[in-house]
């Protein structure tokens, strides 16, 4: 990591220290306890007996983590991530574990999108995308190469935020790491498809092919770039190659439609 990198870095854990805590302030307080009570109003009377029993284990001055995540568990299957991203939180103030800092930034960062289709209330984005960068700045501060936490910066700072050029400024610095990094090369990809530079799309695309050519959704960017280029035989071409990978049903289906359909 250059030094710009180290200086936006060492800003962001300051930030983030303070940030990562945000649940204190009144206002983010009174809204995660309506989200924790609207998600118990939903529950049905054997849930929430399941529910009371868990939460009955937890012990919130010392948390064990074994607990956290059997709630954790318990909201994703009663199809709540935002209620789950807190308890993956507060494992993660628990451990204070790289792994469990990126894996709360990611929690966060899938409660933001759940949140958002939701329509929940603004100040609970809000502090999705302040704790999606307190994790990671936390992982970071751990160890300043880690490239998911990086990553995840990355994306909070372009679906977080909406500021496409400080994130797509890190996943430049990544791919100048290293070229063929698949992760920040589909991001790249992904947005230069959304900019309509379909030939720089296609270059990050490729590269995720060379790292891993089993990447079902490269192969379905690439045909997209080569369709909106009107070179329709490449299209087919990715979409052909792309469906000898695609294990998912819905992803094979969507993929066979759309060669029927060329």
């Amino acid at each position: 990591m250059n030094s710009k990198q180290g200086f936006v870095v060492a800003i962001g854990i300051a930030l983030a220290i303070a940030l990562f805590f945000l649940r204190n302030l009144p206002e983010q307080h009174s809204a995660l306890d309506q989200l924790l009570q609207d998600g118990k109003d939903s529950l049905s009377p054997t849930a929430l007996i399941h529910l009371n029993g868990l939460e009955a284990k937890l012990d919130k001055g010392s948390p064990d983590p074994a607990v956290l995540d059997s709630l954790t568990d318990f909201w994703r299957r009663t199809g709540n991530p935002a209620i789950a991203a807190l308890y993956v939180q507060d494992k993660a103030k628990t451990t204070k574990q790289l792994a469990d800092y990126n894996e709360c930034g990611a929690a966060m960062l899938e409660a933001l999108s759940y949140g958002r289709k939701a329509k929940m209330d603004q100040n609970l984005q809000l502090y999705f995308v302040l704790s999606a960068e307190g994790c990671y700045q936390k992982a970071l501060a751990l160890d300043s190469t880690n490239i998911t936490a990086r990553i995840g910066m990355a994306d909070a700072a372009i679906n977080g935020r909406g500021q496409i050029m400080i994130g797509v400024r890190t996943l430049l610095d990544i791919v100048h790491e290293d070229s063929l990094n698949v992760a920040a090369n589909v991001r790249l990809g992904r947005l230069s498809m959304v900019n309509g530079e379909y030939q720089n799309a296609v270059r990050r695309l490729k590269n995720v092919l060379r790292a891993d050519s089993t990447y079902v959704e490269a192969y379905v960017l690439l045909s997209n770039a080569f369709s909106a280029m009107d070179q329709q035989d490449e299209a087919r071409h990715y979409l052909e190659e792309g469906l000898n990978y695609a294990t998912d049903p819905d992803m094979r289906q969507e993929i066979e439609t759309r060669l029927k359909n060329m």
